[in-house]
C-alpha cells in the first residue's frame, strides 16, 4: 500500500497540472481580443464635449471617459481587448491650443502604454486638432494610424453661416445679443465665434494647406447622415424659432440642456443644409467627412431617420431620452472600425 501510495501522488500532482493549464488556455481563447490593435488607442472628443463647463462631467463622472468611456464606445472596444486612452481637452478653445494639449497628453498614455506609437481616432473637431498635432506639432513619428469621424476637413457649412452670424452680431450689438441667445456647443461661450471659424469653409481651405497628411501616418475616415428630411417641418420650425428669438423667449443656459436643444434643432439643421450641399448629420456633410481612405456613410437601420453628429458616439441614449433613446448601436460601429484597423496591422 505504502508503495503504491508513493507513485499515486506523483500522478496527482501532475493531473491537476494538467487541468490548471486547459482551464488557462480556455480562458484565455474564451477572452474577446478582437479590438487588441498592434498599438494602443487615443480618443479625441469633439468640441461641446471637455473639461471645464463642457457636458462630460454630466454624462460620464469620474473617472473622465466621456460618452466614449464606461457604458459608452471606449467601455465597448475596452471589453474586446483594446487599449484606450482619452484625450481630456477643453470644451471649448481654439485648434492650436487644443493640438498643444493634446500632444502632451498623447505623449503621457504613450510613455505610460510602453508602444512605440498610438493609433488616434477622433471625432468631429477631435479629427482637426490631432491633425494639427501630428503634422504641425511634430507628433507624426509616434502615431500609427488616424481615424476621423464626422469630421469636417472640407468645413462645415452650417459652422460658416454662423460665422458669418457671429460677425454681424460683433459689429451691430443688437444683432450680437439676439444671436448669442442660441449656444450651439457647451462650454466657454468666449471662445464659440472662434469655435465656428476655425471649423467654416474658408478656414479649413487655408487650413489643409498648411496641414498636409504625413505620409507614415496611415489616414480613414467615415461619416453619418440623416435619412429623412422634412422641408415643410424644418419650415414651420425656424419660423417658430425666430418668433422665440424676436420676442426674448428663453433658451438653455446649462450644458446638458445646451446640448439637448443642439440634438433637438439638428434635423432642421439637416434639412436646410441639404438643400445646397446635400447629405449630412446636422453639421457635417458626407463630402466634407471624407479624409484619406473613405470607409463610407452610416446611415443607421432602415427603419430608423437616420444617424446625426451626436448619435454618432452614443449620445442619443441621454439627449434623445424622451423620444425613445438610443437610434442605433453606437458601440458595434465603433467596434467594428477598430477589429478592421487590426486587421489592417495597426
Amino acid at each position: 500500500m505504502k508503495r503504491g501510495s508513493r507513485y499515486c501522488k506523483p500522478g496527482i500532482y501532475v493531473l491537476m497540472m494538467l487541468m490548471a493549464v486547459v482551464f488557462t488556455a480556455s480562458s484565455a481563447l474564451a477572452q474577446d481580443v478582437s479590438c487588441k490593435t498592434k498599438y494602443p488607442i487615443m480618443m479625441a472628443h469633439m468640441a461641446g464635449i471637455g473639461g471645464g463647463t463642457g457636458i462630460v462631467e454630466l454624462v460620464m463622472p469620474v473617472p473622465f471617459k466621456g460618452p466614449f468611456g464606461v457604458g459608452g464606445i471606449g467601455g465597448a472596444l475596452e471589453a474586446c481587448g483594446a487599449q484606450v486612452y482619452y484625450a481630456k481637452l477643453p470644451s471649448l478653445q481654439t485648434n492650436e491650443v487644443k493640438a498643444t494639449e493634446f500632444k502632451r497628453q498623447f505623449l503621457e498614455a504613450k510613455a505610460a502604454s510602453g508602444a512605440r506609437k498610438l493609433n488616434i481616432i477622433g471625432h468631429q473637431q477631435g479629427g482637426l486638432y490631432t491633425r494639427t498635432a501630428i503634422t504641425n506639432k511634430g507628433l507624426w513619428s509616434s502615431v500609427a494610424s488616424l481615424t476621423t469621424v464626422n469630421t469636417p476637413h472640407h468645413g462645415s457649412a452650417m459652422l460658416t453661416l454662423l460665422s458669418a452670424f457671429a460677425a454681424v452680431g460683433e459689429q451691430i450689438p443688437a444683432v450680437g445679443e439676439t444671436l448669442n441667445k442660441i449656444k450651439v456647443f457647451p462650454g466657454d461661450q468666449a471662445y464659440a465665434k472662434v469655435t465656428y471659424d476655425e471649423m467654416s469653409i474658408p478656414h479649413m481651405i487655408a487650413f489643409n494647406l498648411k496641414t498636409p497628411n504625413i505620409p507614415f501616418v496611415y489616414y480613414q475616415s467615415w461619416t453619418s447622415a440623416y435619412r429623412e428630411y422634412n422641408l415643410r417641418e424644418t419650415i414651420s420650425n425656424v419660423w417658430d424659432l425666430l418668433g422665440k428669438m424676436i420676442s426674448n423667449g428663453e433658451f438653455a443656459t446649462e450644458p446638458l440642456d445646451i446640448a439637448k436643444q443642439s440634438y433637438e434643432l439638428m434635423p432642421d439643421i439637416a434639412t436646410i443644409t441639404n438643400l445646397i450641399f446635400g447629405k449630412n448629420d446636422g453639421l457635417v456633410t458626407e463630402d466634407s467627412a471624407k479624409w484619406g481612405k473613405y470607409l463610407g456613410l452610416e446611415l443607421g437601420p432602415a427603419y430608423g431617420r437616420g444617424v446625426n453628429h451626436m448619435d454618432v458616439i452614443g449620445l442619443d441614449s441621454i439627449l434623445n431620452a424622451e423620444h425613445g433613446g438610443a437610434v442605433w448601436d453606437a458601440n458595434a460601429k465603433w467596434v467594428s472600425t477598430v477589429v478592421a484597423l487590426k486587421a489592417k496591422g495597426y
